[in-house]
């Protein structure tokens, strides 16, 4: 984890500036500023990625409808950005509940029968050879 010393934060009390993933999210407010500096020249290896989503606060604890709860966060987002593969929740929760089995997960499950009855045909025809 590196800190940059020369940048100036979003916000005098609360401000984030560096190098370094948030422990949790990181709320900027109704407003918010993005920028991304690089002393080094510009090359296709350097990406960055940012993650903006539009979160609602919870309502005698539960959320509205077509919203999803995020559970710990204390909020809930839209039901339009759940099983998206992006992590809107910031615990993962939006990836799991509801989302069922995605195309990789099937895949890895059928080749992995596959694999299974091909080791079972094998060791039956060793069998059979030894008798």
């Amino acid at each position: 984890m590196s800190i940059l010393t020369n940048c100036i934060p979003i916000d005098e009390h609360d401000g984030f500036c560096g190098a370094y993933k948030p422990s949790e999210l990181y709320d900027l407010g109704q407003k918010g500023y993005f920028s991304y500096n690089s002393k080094n020249e510009l090359s296709s290896s350097m990406k960055a990625d940012l993650l903006v989503t539009e979160v609602f606060d919870k309502k005698n604890n539960t959320c509205a409808s077509g919203q999803f709860d995020c559970d710990k966060n204390n909020y809930c987002i839209s039901d339009a950005v759940t099983c998206n593969g992006y992590d809107n929740c910031g615990n993962d929760r939006d990836e799991v509940k509801g989302c069922g089995l995605t195309t990789p997960i099937i895949i890895g499950i059928v080749v992995g029968c596959i694999c299974f009855v091909v080791l079972l045909v094998v060791i039956g025809v060793c069998i059979a050879k030894h008798r």
